[in-house]
């Protein structure tokens, strides 16, 4: 068994905590009643797991790190989490981030974004507790290399302040040829433009 998909299931309650897949690579459980916070050892059933999709429930609290290394997709959008999954402190892989209309409160430095040079998808949307500057994603250590450009952020309607992040100029011709996607930040308080194609 590799992947599990139970969307629109009608399943309400916890995540319980024996399943025990070694080998799943895929958990959906979208468009569901689940409520309640995730156990620090959920993820310790799944060490192959590489998408995780908890959209559009009642989770709260934050997604716990344990064995998270080969995470490429988080998708926990439209739930009440209030605090930035932990486990983006460990996953290298990770690569899309949608954590899109929750409660987050903070979201992490510009140095711990530097770290995250996988990422190329990050849907912060709708959080309207997110204060403060934007993180410059763009600024990574290692920097980033043609094939690991960031494709799309969105961080509309929520409430950072500041400048819009700055695209280095070593990766200037790279977004400006259309390497980006989707870079969508209205409903803030940002100044400043933003290189057009």
């Amino acid at each position: 068994l590799t992947t599990i998909d139970v969307t629109y299931a009608s399943i309400n309650g916890t995540l319980p905590n024996h399943l025990n897949h070694s080998t799943l690579q895929g958990l959906t459980l979208k468009y569901n009643s689940l409520v309640g916070t995730i156990s620090p050892d959920f993820f310790l059933q799944f060490p192959s797991l590489v998408l995780f999709d908890v959209g559009y429930n009642q989770m709260v609290g934050t997604i716990p790190n344990r064995n998270m290394s080969l995470l490429s997709s988080l998708y926990a959008s439209n739930n009440k989490f209030t605090h930035w999954p932990s486990l983006l402190d460990t996953s290298s892989a990770l690569a899309t981030i949608d954590i899109g209309a929750n409660l987050l409160v903070e979201i992490p430095s510009q140095a711990s974004f530097g770290m995250m040079n996988s990422m190329y998808n990050l849907y912060l949307q709708g959080n309207r507790n997110l204060t403060g500057p934007l993180p410059n994603l763009f600024l990574t250590n290692p920097p980033r290399t043609s094939s690991k450009l960031v494709g799309i952020l969105q961080a509309g309607a929520c409430s950072f302040t500041g400048t819009i992040p700055e695209i280095p100029e070593n990766q200037l011709a790279w977004y400006t040829s259309g390497s980006i996607s989707g870079f969508l930040l209205g409903g803030n308080q940002l100044e400043g433009t933003f290189p057009s194609s």
